[in-house]
Order: structure tokens, then sequence, then C-alpha cells
């Protein structure tokens, strides 16, 4: 349904609430993947943009020096 509304809500969907006969307690926090039926509501909760940049950057793995884009030797952490 939110591919239908507009495709710049792809980039910035999080996540919606549903309302209605396809979830079984009024409302649910449902993913994309989601099978609405005929007359269920939909809310939907765009990321902020913290979210997004987060996103966009990936999963934090320790490689750098925190605030800052030094990376560190993992090898040479366990040293000390």
């Amino acid at each position: 349904a939110v591919g239908l509304l507009h495709k710049s809500l792809l980039d910035e969907f999080k996540h919606a609430l549903v309302w209605g006969s396809s979830v079984k307690v009024s409302p649910t926090i449902c993913g994309l993947k989601h099978v609405l039926h005929d007359e269920d509501v939909i809310q939907i909760v765009k990321m902020t943009q913290a979210e997004k940049v987060r996103a966009a950057a990936g999963k934090k793995t320790g490689q750098t020096l925190a605030g800052t884009n030094i990376k560190l030797d993992p090898k040479a952490q366990k040293a000390k």
C-alpha cells in the first residue's frame, strides 16, 4: 500500500500502524510486506533525519574512534 501512495515514502518508511481486520490487535506495528484487508486503516511512520543517517552509514562495527572517522586496528585494541 505504501508503494501505491508515493515511491519516495519507500525510502523514508520506518513502520506502519494498522487498524482493521488484517491484524489481531488494533493498532499493530507492521512492515512493508503486511497484506492489508479491505477497509483497513494505516498510519505511516517515517524515519527521522538521525535514523536516515544511521541507515545510510550502515551498522557500526567498532572499527573507528568514537565521534571521529579515525580507523582503529582491532588487533592493536586486543593487545591493550
